[in-house]
């Protein structure tokens, strides 16, 4: 028995059902109307894959004094916010957060002294049914992507999952260094997570990249047997209030 009963919660919005997005914004545009502006912009000049979103941001701190300003904005399709809330209302226990696997991997990744504030990381977490791939630069999500596998695909050492797997990393590195930040400043670690075939991924990857590559391992820090990788999105989220 947890006790959760009438107990607050936090959950994780699905991969694949979130966006994260790089938005400029008028520099006329004061930081307490941002949120308004953003609900008016979003299906006229910001336009997302569905409908009705619920949506956050985050101000980005302008760099150069002739820079654009940018919000990250992290949207999720409204419908899928509220059956989860729905769900775990039902069980009597309040939702009172959702949050994004890009920010718990994080999370958790910094609490293993695995990432800094003031890096970039490429973090890949392998699931079941896809692999969540994240460039966090100084804490904050930059580019999220979740990349589901094929049919014919089996999650075990394949050599063609393992290629399209880096080559789509290679492309979002691209896309951020070189359209975002307007530099090729390489990530500093890669960050592996999840399913256990992230060993045989780890020695893949060490002779195609220079960045450190490392492995998320929860155990470090609690000498659980019972703890495996594919928890680290549910360990990250429970550290909010630590990090």
């Amino acid at each position: 028995d947890w006790q959760l009963h009438r107990k607050k919660v936090r959950f994780i919005v699905p991969d694949g059902q979130s966006v994260v997005r790089s938005v400029v914004i008028p520099d006329e545009v004061p930081a307490k109307h941002i949120h308004g502006y953003l609900d008016m912009e979003i299906g006229a000049s910001i336009h997302l894959p569905f409908q009705q979103p619920v949506f956050d941001y985050h101000l980005m701190p302008n760099k150069e004094v002739n820079e654009e300003k940018r919000v990250l904005l992290v949207a999720a399709e409204e419908t899928l916010v509220h059956q989860f809330e729905q769900v775990i209302a039902q069980a009597n226990v309040y939702p009172e957060e959702a949050e994004i696997t890009a920010l718990s991997l994080w999370r958790l990744s910094a609490y293993l002294g695995l990432a800094e504030d003031n890096e970039s990381v490429v973090i890949i977490h392998f699931e079941k049914q896809g692999v969540h791939i994240s460039i966090i630069h100084h804490g904050i999500p930059m580019l999220v992507h979740y990349l589901p596998y094929d049919d014919n695909i089996e999650l075990t050492n394949d050599d063609y999952l393992f290629t399209e797997v880096y080559r789509e990393v290679d492309r979002l590195q691209d896309f951020h260094f070189f359209t975002l930040q307007q530099t090729n400043h390489a990530t500093t670690s890669v960050l592996l997570s999840g399913e256990n075939i992230i060993h045989s991924f780890q020695l893949f990857l060490s002779s195609r990249m220079t960045s450190r590559i490392a492995i998320v391992d929860a155990r470090k820090i609690m000498d659980d047997e019972t703890i495996v990788p594919s928890m680290n999105k549910v360990l990250g989220l429970a550290l909010k209030d630590v990090l």
